[in-house]
């Protein structure tokens, strides 16, 4: 299907005026970029996926805090991103995680958003189905079908789509309620608050393998020996929980149960597989008719599921990073390092695949003849967040280090959003859209140093468009930066495990470390539960030994007196303490009945 192309190719609109015809295969790319870092001695391509956006107007049904509620995408793109307007209503926190139902490839059930995003204004189709249904979408976004994935604009009348069925239909059958088994253990048990002096099984088995006793040896000497009671070592139920991982109540092996804090047993079982599933069904087209120019919104979710429903309808969200991923994986990957020649290769997965922007800022001055790849880097190249530190320092570090001979790989979700001063060190730009990655490169021999304005481009389309009221799609040609076209390829089955591996390695590690950030010359900003949690630990350390030291070591946090007081009380109960207020003895000045 593709031809493999000589060095004409690397700016084939120099060489013929059909280069709209052009097709570059992955190895043509990757071959074009590495001749290009010998002359530039840096190299920056910027990936963005317009995989397609949906109206304002579309409904979204999201899960905060175990409550459902609709939205129109329009309405929760301000409440996600605390642009909402200050009324006397209780404002919309937006620390709470958010879910959205998404299709895991068997049935449909809640799945984390990453964010909400605003697209801009595009031309947008409306799609009805059979059953009522109906979505306004741009003509390339995917809707899930019978046969899989479909642009809107490929699909047709009497073709079947995916609906939701969000409201579970009654069950006849009576169900039972899986409750823990309770023995009675007598009085000689601390924590035997239930009716009978009785305490669950699955704790009873867990304390007696941390006494290391037999467990009917434990029965027997809570029953009977109350003198060796006093040597046991209790679990107190208000400081820890005993978790059954596999959620089986009954199934009580030493190696199925976990000692956890009520916290984070709390945020075990506020998992999305824990809420009611939808079993998927299928609607035929009815029509698809042109609506016009619209404000547009998307919506990205967190692996491994890049789709989430509206209107009951089961649609695609951007993505791109497998596009990056073949050039990474297939290519830079086996490229020896030509710079150092120290036998190492240009694309090192576990150092050079960056999420966090400070890691970013740090090796893109540390490393030398190397491919990294900044997958979701919207927050270190914003042009919203101009005035970040993090996107200042990447900048300068751009502008005063040109000659690392580094490839610098940016997937971002919507191109109008990329820092126009970043633009100036951009060499080619990837729009995937329509199914497509278009390429777009700098022009050589423009003065000024402004690289590869997007933003120019993106005026000349919507210029089109107005001079051609009838027309949807703009043609590529009309741009003179324009290169080709390359196929958006699936990364293969290995690769996409490869690639979900290192995601979830970036992840697991959260935010970096205070040794990371000194590292990487990042100010260490402290969250109010670690601010808090230290002044426990000095507490119970006799550092603090009175309520105004403990109150003055809460000074960093940048809060409400109000709120300080809420946050440091909900630990100080996790701890099974009293609240502030009580918990130290005016007189003598120590901790009160904490341990």
């Amino acid at each position: 299907m593709f031809k493999h192309y000589s060095k004409k190719t690397i700016f084939p609109h120099r060489y013929s005026k059909f280069f709209y015809d052009y097709w570059w295969t992955h190895t043509a790319l990757w071959k074009s970029l590495t001749d290009r870092l010998r002359i530039e001695k840096d190299v920056m391509v910027l990936i963005t996926g317009d995989t397609g956006c949906i109206s304002g107007d579309t409904e979204i049904r999201i899960n905060k805090n175990k409550s459902t509620k609709k939205y129109k995408i329009k309405d929760l793109y301000l409440k996600a991103n605390g642009l909402e307007k200050k009324t006397k209503r209780k404002p919309f926190n937006i620390n709470d995680p958010l879910f959205i139902r998404s299709f895991n490839n068997k049935n449909i059930k809640l799945h984390k958003i990453r964010e909400v995003l605003f697209s801009g204004k595009k031309i947008v189709y409306e799609l009805k189905l059979v059953n009522g249904l109906s979505i306004k979408a741009t003509p390339e976004h995917k809707i899930m079908t019978r046969d899989g994935w479909v642009e809107l604009y490929s699909l047709k009348k009497g073709n079947l789509v995916m609906c939701d069925t969000p409201n579970s239909e009654p069950l006849n059958r009576k169900r039972i309620k899986l409750r823990d088994i309770s023995l009675s253990v007598g009085k000689n048990h601390p924590y035997n608050i239930q009716p009978n002096h009785q305490i669950e099984v699955h704790r009873l088995i867990y304390e007696a393998k941390i006494n290391k006793l037999e467990f009917l040896e434990y029965l027997d000497i809570l029953l009977n020996e109350s003198k060796k009671c006093k040597n046991l070592i209790f679990i107190d139920p208000k400081k820890y929980v005993i978790h059954h991982i596999d959620g089986n109540h009954y199934n009580n092996k030493l190696d199925n149960l976990e000692k956890m804090k009520p916290s984070e047993h709390k945020l075990r079982h506020n998992n999305y597989s824990n809420f009611s599933q939808g079993e998927p069904k299928f609607s035929e087209v009815k029509s698809i008719t042109i609506v016009g120019e619209e404000d547009t919104y998307d919506i990205s979710c967190e692996d491994p599921y890049h789709n989430f429903v509206a209107n009951n309808i089961i649609i695609k969200n951007s993505g791109k990073s497998h596009f990056t991923g073949t050039l990474c994986f297939k290519h830079a990957e086996k490229e020896d390092n030509f710079i150092l020649n120290d036998g190492t290769k240009m694309f090192l997965p576990e150092e050079n695949f960056i999420i966090s922007p400070e890691e970013f800022a740090y090796k893109m001055i540390t490393k030398e003849g190397q491919v990294l790849w900044g997958d979701e880097f919207r927050r270190g190249a914003n042009r919203r967040d101009w005035y970040s530190p993090i996107n200042k320092a990447i900048l300068d570090r751009k502008n005063s280090n040109r000659k690392l001979f580094n490839i610098y790989f940016l997937c971002m979700p919507f191109e109008s959003e990329f820092d126009p001063k970043l633009a100036v060190h951009l060499h080619m730009w990837i729009w995937v859209r329509r199914g497509v990655g278009e390429v777009y490169v700098k022009r050589s021999g423009v003065k000024g140093g402004r690289g590869l304005d997007i933003q120019i481009i993106l005026e000349r389309e919507a210029k089109w468009l107005k001079e051609n009221p009838k027309k949807t799609i703009v043609p590529p040609i009309i741009h003179p930066e324009y290169c080709g076209r390359i196929a958006f390829a699936k990364l293969t089955a290995g690769l996409e495990r490869r690639y979900k591996a290192l995601v979830q390695e970036k992840k697991a590690t959260g935010e970096l470390t205070d040794e990371e950030k000194i590292k990487y010359g990042i100010k260490i900003e402290k969250t109010p539960k670690q601010i808090v949690n230290e002044s426990i630990e000095k507490i119970k350390s006799s550092e603090i030994k009175d309520r105004r030291e403990l109150w003055n070591s809460l000074e960093e946090i940048n809060d409400t007196d109000e709120k300080k007081l809420k946050i440091l009380n909900f630990y100080l109960r996790l701890e099974g303490w009293d609240t502030f207020n009580k918990l130290f003895n005016k007189k003598k000045l120590e901790v009160k009945d904490i341990w």
